[in-house]
């Protein structure tokens, strides 16, 4: 972009922007921003925590919604090894403390094939959302021995969003609740944080879809800047 289009731009990013976001930078460069998941995500209380070598996070929620759970029940982590299916879900496992052993890049074949190296012959318990698509059992080989849980529901949460010149989409739920009230103008700039995002996306809309080389804030805002 040149500097007369890094102004008075309008962008929809489909999670809440932390403080510190590099997307608050835009602001002041007199962007409007708007951003607003598309799901009501409701965190659970389980009755107690599988036992496994491993714990592989998907998601921040997917972090929260575990994290509530291990104070609740005054869960031990330690030796117990993390994993984060990204970057921006390693940054929020951090935030609680815990260390992050293993670290995807938000893309599904080279983190799988990178975690079966590692995590060859170990238990992996996947704290996930209900309406996970569970991307690291569900798709391929994998070498370890997976363990389900269920920690937060997530469900479609539908509004109506203003026209604007960029559409970030976080997750293949927020694409399909985007779609039920809205529909992406001609000339959008429209980007998928993922391959299983554009993919979503793809069934609802015959456009150009960008995808960042990780799932991150960085690689999202380098797109645009």
């Amino acid at each position: 972009m040149n500097s007369k289009q890094l102004t008075d731009k309008t962008l929809f990013i489909s999670r809440q922007l932390d403080t510190s976001s590099l997307f608050q930078q835009l602001k002041i460069k007199g962007w409007c921003i708007t951003d607003q998941s598309l799901l009501k995500i409701e965190y659970l209380e389980i009755e107690s925590i599988p036992s496994s070598d491993w714990i592989f996070f998907y998601s921040p929620n997917a972090v929260k919604a575990f994290a509530e759970n291990v104070t609740r029940l005054k869960f031990s982590m330690h030796s117990i090894k993390i994993a984060a299916y990204g970057p921006g879900t390693a940054d929020v496992v951090h935030s609680f403390g815990w260390p992050v052993d293993f670290m995807g890049t938000g893309e599904h074949d080279g983190t799988l094939k990178q975690f079966n190296l590692i995590a060859s012959g170990t238990k992996v318990l996947f704290p996930r959302a209900l309406h996970s698509r569970n991307a690291m059992v569900s798709k391929g080989i994998h070498t370890f021995h997976p363990i389900d849980l269920v920690v937060y529901e997530n469900s479609m949460n539908p509004a109506a969003i203003p026209v604007c010149d960029i559409y970030i989409f976080t997750s293949s739920l927020n694409v399909e609740s985007f779609f039920i009230t809205n529909k992406i103008p001609p000339g959008a700039v429209v980007i998928a944080i993922g391959p299983p995002t554009a993919k979503t996306l793809a069934d609802y809309y015959n456009g150009k879809i960008k995808i960042p080389p990780e799932a991150s804030e960085m690689e999202l805002y380098n797109l645009i800047k």
